[in-house]
């Protein structure tokens, strides 16, 4: 059974996507299922699901509740989105920044210390969500603010592997660059939603998916403390 968590109208995202990347009419429609088992989560991407909607949208009417929903139904309370543009830095330990400050696969400690302790440092002049991990924060597109991990190294453990705990190495690099975040979805008190133990849902597609619009390449993270 999978909870309907978001919907995003594109018409109203498009005057902040600065790079083009989504469409500029439609519905975006996200899927999870909270009530899945961790070791199936392993092991399957069947536990979240992203829909796009690209008719006309003043044929869609909004539906009640069913009465006879599932037992295990979740229910949120209803939120408007507002957006605004926000820079965003790739997670210090993601492999894109390892490999930028030199890691060292071997030994597994940077080999340029400096570096890191300077990026770490930006971040957190930016005050950007890595260094603010109780603040509710979502967005669309960008890098996501990572609770765990880098997201897009899960989310491309989960596409290439298929299990978001089995390791990537350099080897996958290409891939998880590939990795675009699409949708990030924060523990939320005003819409009753929370991931585990405060966490964040990250919804995530490869570029190449991302440009041809096959939204149901989308595979989901969730990270929480």
């Amino acid at each position: 059974m999978l909870d309907f968590v978001a919907q995003i109208n594109l018409t109203e995202v498009k005057p902040f996507d600065k790079d083009d990347l989504l469409p500029s009419l439609g519905i975006l429609y996200f899927f999870y299922d909270i009530d899945r088992s961790l070791s199936d989560y392993k092991n399957s991407t069947r536990f979240n699901r992203t829909l796009y909607f690209d008719g006309d949208t003043s044929l869609l009417r909004r539906r009640e509740w069913p009465v006879n929903r599932h037992q295990y139904a979740t229910s949120y309370a209803p939120c408007v989105v507002n957006f605004r543009n926000e820079l965003t830095l790739p997670y210090y330990e993601s492999t894109q920044i390892m490999e930028l400050l030199n890691w060292s696969w071997e030994t597994r400690n940077y080999k340029e210390r400096e570096g890191v302790d300077a990026y770490v440092e930006l971040q957190v002049a930016l005050e950007t969500p890595h260094t603010q991990k109780w603040v509710e924060h979502n967005r669309i597109l960008g890098y996501g603010d990572a609770i765990q991990g880098d997201v897009r190294e899960e989310a491309a453990a989960i596409r290439l592997l298929g299990s978001w705990d089995s390791w990537v190495t350099s080897e996958h690099l290409d891939e998880v660059l590939k990795e675009q975040l699409l949708i990030q979805i924060d523990s939320i008190d005003a819409a009753k939603m929370m991931w585990g133990d405060v966490g964040r849902l990250y919804f995530s597609i490869s570029q190449p998916a991302l440009a041809a619009r096959q939204f149901d390449e989308t595979v989901c993270v969730m990270q929480c403390t």
